[in-house]
């Protein structure tokens, strides 16, 4: 209902304005962005012999893990703050 007026308005605001090459060109390539669906597995599949752990001990590993994951003040790869070994000790 929308798209319609809205295509026809910003075709005659970038036409006005000899843009309308620079809006083809965003909307090509953002017709090339694809969604690709959250992976949601729990974090601590990707730790070597965590599946030696108790499931309580899963939930804690798994705790630690997101709160590693979730530093955005840390501009490093997760690993390189803590290691999985040190979680795995500390667990």
């Amino acid at each position: 209902m929308y798209l319609i007026p809205l295509a026809r308005m910003l075709g005659k605001e970038t036409g006005r304005e000899s843009r309308l090459s620079w809006v083809e060109e965003e909307c090509l390539f953002l017709s090339k962005v694809r969604f690709t669906l959250p992976n949601h597995a729990p974090l601590y599949l990707k730790v070597k012999e965590a599946f030696l752990l108790d499931p309580r001990s899963l939930a804690v590993l798994e705790a630690l893990l997101e709160f590693r994951e979730a530093r955005p003040e840390v501009d490093l790869p997760p690993f390189k703050v803590l290691r999985n070994e040190p979680l795995l000790e500390l667990v």
